[in-house]
């Protein structure tokens, strides 16, 4: 391994010779270092013949592949599989993985002449076995700047997150890329020109949004809630659906992500929203915060239709949070209706709790 890697960036054909053997060699199909060490170098040597080997490569171990996906980002724009790479930066197998292909895309996109990952990590070649490899492969402290390539890339990309979310774990990957609002990780953390790169997130979004749909028929609801989330992002009809199906969600972690996701919109709430937001609030069934936050959400729409449902709560909801919330979503409304508004006289007086006796005399007063 450490042979092969002395002979990057060597451009004499006895070099090239000498690492087409060793991927030839009888060791090679079983060791996987030898192999991902090789094909580094043999990606440097600027052999064209270097570039099939690599493109076969990305169907190979986890190493191999990371080293594959690291050289081909400095083959030519016009021979390197730039679909290949982009599901690489969505692979669930390793993070290395991942921020390869980000940094082989972002040199794509902005090709530095005369650069080599290596020039800048030559103190690894003092470190112990394979960890030699990893420093060269994904250097720990090399910051990847990949907005231009976000923007440049964006129809692979989408595509690619298209197929990944397609299976679990790809998933979850996905999932995870998309976390913050802005940022496609490990491809962009931080947009120097946001006015480029949101459109470009907002277009791979729009792309996994039937993956997203879909996504609420698998059992693990935390996968449920974390799509919901991201699903807000895209209003759509088919969107708007999924999440007021997912408030009456039996997993209170699937339906509070509702809840959210849609306040995240602010006053904009798709059809039948205050309907299943009230059916959430009644059902005391439901953990106290799932009904404390369907209250909140009905103040931040202001719809006067859920006044009575919010009264019915005040007055009978076993939990004083949920009860002070039911109040301080009355006073936000400005409810006017005699059963709204006999609910909050006989709780700012004789409700056994001082918070949600408060909570009914200020929202009586903001009336």
């Amino acid at each position: 391994m450490t042979a092969a890697l002395g002979l990057s960036g060597t451009r004499d054909l006895r070099a090239r010779r000498a690492l087409a053997a060793m991927l030839s060699s009888r060791d090679a199909p079983t060791n996987d270092a030898l192999q991902a060490a090789a094909l580094w170098a043999l990606g440097a040597t600027g052999d064209a013949m270097a570039i099939p080997r690599l493109r076969a490569a990305l169907s190979a171990s986890t190493l191999v592949r990371t080293a594959a996906v690291a050289r081909l980002g400095e083959a030519p724009a016009q021979t390197a599989p730039v679909d290949a790479i982009a599901r690489m930066m969505f692979s669930p197998l390793s993070a290395s993985l991942r921020r390869a292909a980000a940094r082989a895309l972002t040199h794509l996109a902005q090709p530095i002449p005369g650069t080599s990952p290596q020039e800048s990590i030559e103190p690894a070649l003092n470190a112990p076995g394979t960890s030699m490899l990893h420093a060269w492969i994904d250097p720990p402290d090399e910051p990847i700047d990949g907005a231009r390539a976000l923007v440049r890339f964006t129809p692979q990309i989408a595509r690619a997150a298209v197929d990944a979310v397609g299976y679990r774990e790809g998933l979850t990957t996905v999932l995870d890329a998309l976390a913050v609002p802005g940022t496609l990780a490990p491809m962009v953390s931080f947009a120097a020109d946001p006015g480029e790169v949101v459109p470009a997130i907002q277009t791979v979004v729009a792309a996994i949004t039937p993956g997203l749909v879909r996504a609420q028929t698998l059992p693990d609801p935390t996968v449920r809630a974390r799509a919901l989330t991201l699903l807000a992002r895209t209003p759509s009809s088919e969107s708007d659906a999924v999440l007021v199906g997912a408030l009456s969600d039996p997993s209170a972690t699937v339906a509070e992500a509702a809840v959210s996701a849609l306040q995240s919109r602010g006053v904009v709430y798709p059809p039948g929203a205050v309907h299943a937001l009230l059916v959430r609030l009644a059902d005391t069934a439901t953990r106290w915060t799932s009904r404390t936050q369907a209250a909140d959400a009905l103040a931040t729409l202001g719809d006067a239709t859920a006044s009575q449902g919010l009264a019915e709560a005040l007055r009978a909801d076993p939990y004083a949070y949920v009860r002070a919330a039911a109040a301080r979503a009355l006073g936000r409304i400005g409810a006017r209706d005699p059963e709204a508004v006999a609910a909050l006289s006989g709780s700012a007086t004789g409700d056994p709790d001082a918070t949600v006796r408060e909570a009914a005399r200020a929202a009586l007063r903001v009336r």
